[in-house]
């Protein structure tokens, strides 16, 4: 083989090994706990894209009220720990959004979490029952 066949030969075989990374074999390119923790932080910051992203399809509709929960006051999340159960789409959280109104600091502990696989990506769908 000459040079330029080989060179275009190691490019070839590169962009082949790119190409099936890619394809990702089926499974989830999200972590499901990193999600659920992604989308706690970015309810209590009031980031609404974020919310947005992490909302499961059926939730879609609510990312603008769920982006305004704590829009008026200085919330943040606190000690916050999502660990997947098991192979479930359930994820419980520890740890809370604390808020403080004027004066009064509020704290809302975090909770277990359904969520859904979409499109290959684990997204927030809601508290589980």
């Amino acid at each position: 083989m000459n040079a330029k066949m080989n060179a275009g030969w190691i490019i070839g075989m590169c962009a082949l090994a790119v190409l099936l990374a890619g394809c990702g074999g089926g499974e989830p390119i999200s972590d499901p706990a990193d999600v659920a923790q992604r989308y706690m932080t970015a309810k209590a910051a009031g980031d609404g894209d974020t919310i947005r992203s992490l909302l499961c399809a059926e939730r879609e509709a609510t990312w603008e009220s769920e982006a305004a929960s704590f829009g008026n006051v200085d919330a943040r999340i606190e000690d916050a720990v999502c660990t997947r159960q098991g192979d479930s789409e359930i994820v419980s959280c520890t740890g809370a959004i604390v808020a403080v109104y004027g004066l009064d600091t509020n704290s809302f502990p975090l909770a277990s979490y359904q969520m859904t696989l979409e499109d290959g990506e684990y997204k927030w769908c809601g508290e589980a029952s």
